[in-house]
């Protein structure tokens, strides 16, 4: 039960997230940190061999303001999952989703495995530019 509970908020991200790249990523790459009142989400894709951040898309602010609600009410729910089953709560969660096969991975960090400075945001952003740099993913 708790492993598709899990797959379940997983999958409303991802598909959420291709959405809002009009299906036509051929990658979608999520990250999520929620720690009692911190909340971070941001995502990016690639196309081809390009990589996008949803900055970049260039969409309304409207549009971006809708698809972080949308998140924000399944990312409520990651942390539900955990305590439900009485698992410890990890607070960070990157997923990668290859659409072509959809071949998904994601890998979760609990607080221990984070520094105490640790910075949501350009841990995103190191994440990203790691991506951006390689020509082949998975």
């Amino acid at each position: 039960m708790f492993e598709t509970e899990l797959m379940d908020v997983q999958s409303s991200i991802i598909s959420i997230c291709s959405e809002l790249a009009q299906d036509k990523a051929d990658h979608i790459f999520a990250y999520l940190y929620t720690d009692n009142a911190a909340y971070y989400f941001n995502a990016f894709f690639r196309f081809g061999k390009e990589t996008w951040d949803i900055d970049e898309l260039e969409y309304p602010k409207d549009t971006i303001d809708y698809f972080n609600q949308l998140v924000k009410t399944e990312a409520d729910r990651f942390p539900e999952v955990f305590d439900k089953s009485k698992r410890e709560k990890p607070v960070l969660c990157k997923m990668r989703f290859r659409c072509k096969d959809q071949k998904f991975k994601f890998e979760l960090k609990y607080k221990k495995d984070c520094s105490m400075n640790f910075d949501p945001e350009q841990d995103f952003r190191d994440w990203l530019n790691s991506v951006k740099r390689k020509p082949i993913l998975f």
